[in-house]
């Protein structure tokens, strides 16, 4: 990556971009994170990512003298983007806060202030929409629920490591289940399914993290006079949907046609997944903050 790095307050050159080797990021994977898209230099949803920032931060007790003007219109969000030219492109951002510096051992009480760092990038539409219109394929992996799984944490490992499985597979995505077989969600995605015109998505207390693209496409449907209920689904119920995508703020809705060898649907994207891809399209041309 080249271009523009914000740390705790500065724009720097990203290969002088450093953290300290005593960053609890670094050593205990102590700290969050969020992914937002941005729109002709604005991040899209923007208030309601803060808001899922600052309220991790402070169920976890993570300080920051700096996270609250980094979310304020006009910030250092959008200043980033205009130093890297992505003004008038889609571009992906991504925040990071850990809890800071401590040199005593990994209790969190002597990290007196967060690291707060923004990078940003540009993102290729087209790629995802050629993905849209064929649909992607995912994996079923089995996992232990996370105790954090409700916040995005840097203690990713587990995500990762079921990332690999379906990178391996020469699948898109993992669809991370428990031993009960219950669907939570994916490695970096919420998933949603369609049963006789009905979407339904595993509720929030799953658990599973809350995404903020989940939620909008939730509200998204209602305002469609599509029904959409949060209920637990099985992994059978799944591979009897009659469609079914996954959806974060950088993919949006994102077809899903199959789920390790299981055909979804017609195994092609659905008419569903496609009316509200339109509308999210929509509404981020017409956003403009």
């Amino acid at each position: 990556m080249t271009g523009k790095v914000y740390i705790n307050g500065n724009f720097v050159e990203s290969k002088e971009a450093v953290v300290s080797v005593f960053d609890r990021g670094l050593n205990y994977g102590d700290g969050l994170f969020e992914t937002i898209k941005a729109r002709e230099g604005r991040p899209l949803f923007f208030r309601e990512h803060m808001e899922r920032l600052q309220s991790s931060a402070r169920a976890l007790s993570i300080r920051s003298s700096l996270l609250s003007a980094a979310g304020e219109p006009g910030g250092p969000v959008e200043e980033l983007l205009r130093l890297n030219g992505l003004g008038k492109d889609s571009a992906r951002v991504k925040m990071v806060l850990t809890r800071g510096v401590s040199y005593t051992g990994h209790r969190p009480g002597t990290a007196t202030d967060g690291t707060l760092v923004i990078t940003c990038s540009a993102l290729d539409e087209e790629y995802l929409d050629g993905l849209a219109h064929k649909g992607v394929t995912a994996i079923n992996v089995k996992t232990s629920a996370s105790t954090f799984a409700t916040h995005k944490t840097l203690n990713y490992l587990p995500n990762v490591m079921a990332a690999g499985e379906a990178e391996a597979a020469g699948a898109y995505e993992a669809i991370l289940t428990g031993e009960d077989s219950i669907v939570r969600e994916g490695t970096a995605s919420n998933l949603f399914i369609v049963k006789d015109g009905l979407l339904r998505t595993p509720p929030a207390d799953g658990p599973i993290l809350p995404g903020i693209m989940r939620n909008s496409l939730i509200l998204l449907a209602n305002k469609l006079s599509i029904g959409a209920t949060e209920a637990p689904i099985s992994l059978e119920y799944l591979y009897t949907a009659d469609e079914a995508f996954i959806s974060n703020s950088i993919i949006g809705p994102l077809p899903l046609i199959s789920v390790s060898d299981n055909k979804i649907g017609k195994g092609s994207p659905g008419p569903v997944t496609a009316k509200l891809r339109r509308a999210l399209k929509d509404f981020e041309a017409a956003t403009k903050s």
